[in-house]
């Protein structure tokens, strides 16, 4: 059986003709060739079989490549949903303000849903009352969004499937870092978390060994104990449970303003908590990424020779771990406990 998923992996597009017929070939080689059936045909069946293969390949290939209008046609395709305007910068800097605009409004959701858990939804009923409508505020922001992002937004949202929605990411990169933007606030708010279990761990011990903070044998500690990984995953815990109860904060909030009651929706939305979390706790242990929570929290607390470039490269990389790699497993779950809250299937 033939295995065209080369055709689909990002790198194929950017592949000279020249590099894309050897890939061709090499597949034609390991998918018909290396079967022994193959041997036992004619020279003229073998070339009918290969011509035939790569007329497969050319006709996915042509389907995974934008759309180009005829000359004279430009004008057309420009009104058409298909076109995908380049991005400028003024379009980016604006995209970016959009969704730093959204995380504020995601942080405060998460606020007024975690006091709805804890008061039986009558924190998010009496500022529901004041007109307080976070979705709503949203959709608006949404509108001013590039014509760029838009058209890469609902592209994205049309993918389904793990994979297949990385790889859509890939392709518009713009929607990959908004995430991150909006997931900005709450993950700052799960490293002001963790930064405090670490400042509480960090004076325990040296209150514990009757040192003088700022000494050198303070320092020395702080060195000792940030290299621990039980310590690093006592603080990965800490943020990861502040992320897990924004998210059913999140969740309990939606469904509320959805009309639903608060014993209809506090169970899923405690369960997407819980699940938020524990990915959030599996995921700081992915080889070469540290949690972003747990990376702040530590962060200049240490005098070791990582210089500050470094650092923030260090913060950046798991910045996008929390963004891209945690959001998607996260957001699937959370999706689906937010449909079991608003009684949808």
């Amino acid at each position: 059986m033939s295995d065209f998923s080369f055709i689909n992996d990002p790198r194929w597009k950017k592949e000279t003709p020249e590099t894309k017929q050897v890939m061709t070939d090499n597949a034609f080689a390991r998918d018909v060739a290396s079967n022994p059936k193959f041997a036992k045909e004619t020279p003229e069946t073998q070339a009918l079989m290969r011509e035939n293969y790569q007329k497969q390949v050319a006709l996915k290939d042509l389907g995974n490549q934008p759309f180009r209008p005829p000359a004279g046609q430009d004008a057309d395709y420009k009104q058409s949903p298909d076109y995908v305007p380049d991005m400028s910068a003024w379009g980016a800097t604006k995209d970016t303000a959009i969704d730093a605009g959204i995380a504020v409004i995601n942080a405060g959701t998460a606020a007024v849903g975690t006091a709805d858990l804890l008061t039986g939804n009558l924190a998010g009923n009496a500022l529901g009352a004041l007109g307080y409508d976070p979705e709503k505020s949203i959709e608006i922001l949404k509108k001013g969004y590039s014509k760029h992002r838009q058209v890469a937004e609902a592209k994205v949202s049309k993918t389904k499937g793990f994979l297949p929605t990385i790889n859509a990411l890939l392709d518009h990169p713009s929607v990959a870092f908004g995430a991150i933007v909006q997931s900005a606030a709450l993950t700052l708010s799960g490293a002001a978390a963790a930064r405090v279990a670490a400042t509480r761990i960090l004076s325990k011990e040296i209150l514990k060994r009757g040192l003088k903070p700022g000494s050198k044998a303070a320092i020395a500690l702080t060195e000792e104990l940030f290299k621990d990984k039980a310590i690093i995953n006592q603080i990965t815990r800490v943020g990861a449970i502040t992320e897990g109860v924004q998210s059913a904060g999140m969740i309990q909030e939606g469904a509320r303003a959805g009309g639903k009651s608060y014993t209809e929706s506090v169970l899923p939305a405690l369960a997407a908590g819980a699940g938020t979390a524990a990915i959030g706790v599996v995921s700081s242990r992915i080889p070469g990424f540290r949690d972003a929570e747990a990376s702040v929290a530590t962060a200049g607390r240490t005098t070791g020779k990582q210089g500050l470039i470094a650092k923030g490269m260090d913060i950046a990389k798991t910045s996008f771990k929390e963004g891209v790699l945690e959001e998607l497993p996260q957001g699937t779950q959370e999706q689906i406990f937010t449909n079991l809250a608003m009684d949808k299937p």
